[in-house]
């Protein structure tokens, strides 16, 4: 009798809250559905297939995570901060780069950016 290594994984990632005696039950049943003394994943009970404890994440997963959010906090801050500057210069796209310190076309940008129409902060 042999296991995947992905069968493996899942069985010994699960919390097993009925603790041997639940393991020893689905190894039985994993041995009589086995096709050609092979257990597979496909075999194992559902339960156990979604419950079980998911690997950690990869340096480079995590890396894509923390850019992702890092991007996802820069677009709301900054369309927060010009929603803001837009409603006290009554969307002023002038008045709005000279008070924030930007020049007029990266304003122009950053509306165009987060889809802002400066008509309707006047």
């Amino acid at each position: 009798m042999e296991i995947s290594d992905e069968a493996l994984n899942i069985l010994q990632s699960y919390n097993w809250p009925g603790n041997v005696r639940e393991l020893e039950n689905i190894i039985q049943q994993a041995i009589i559905f086995a096709k050609d003394g092979f257990i597979t994943v496909d075999i194992l009970p559902l339960e156990v297939r979604e419950n079980a404890i998911k690997p950690s994440l990869t340096k480079e997963e995590l890396q894509d995570e923390k850019n992702r959010r890092t991007e996802t906090i820069i677009r709301d801050i900054e369309c927060s901060f010009l929603k803001r500057i837009l409603s006290k210069t009554r969307g002023n796209i002038t008045r709005a780069a000279e008070i924030s310190g930007y020049d007029r076309r990266q304003i122009q940008n950053l509306t165009k950016k987060h889809g802002i129409n400066t008509e309707n902060f006047k």
